[in-house]
């Protein structure tokens, strides 16, 4: 039988994908963001760079969802699904 999700978690994750997505709306509006998000050498400067602008969320939200992340200022765009993965690994 399967066991229903704890609302708590899927709202927290359903508030930090709305974080994330309103982090990419700010992103893409904002050249200067751009650069340092394309810049950024860890997952944690990302996270540190959302946070500036108060947008918070996890690391594990962000790989989640980095798949679908594909504009040219990400660190991974244009590197591959096995090096995005290494991305946040290291």
């Amino acid at each position: 039988m399967a066991v229903p999700p704890d609302p708590l978690q899927t709202s927290n994750d359903l508030s930090e994908q709305l974080a994330l997505d309103r982090f990419c709306r700010a992103v893409a509006a904002s050249p200067a963001h751009q650069a340092r998000l394309k810049a950024a050498a860890s997952p944690e400067e990302i996270l540190a760079i959302a946070a500036e602008l108060n947008f918070l969320f996890t690391r594990q939200t962000l790989r989640l969802c980095s798949r679908d992340l594909a504009s040219d200022y990400w660190p991974w765009a244009q590197k591959g699904s096995i090096w995005r993965r290494e991305f946040f690994l290291a």
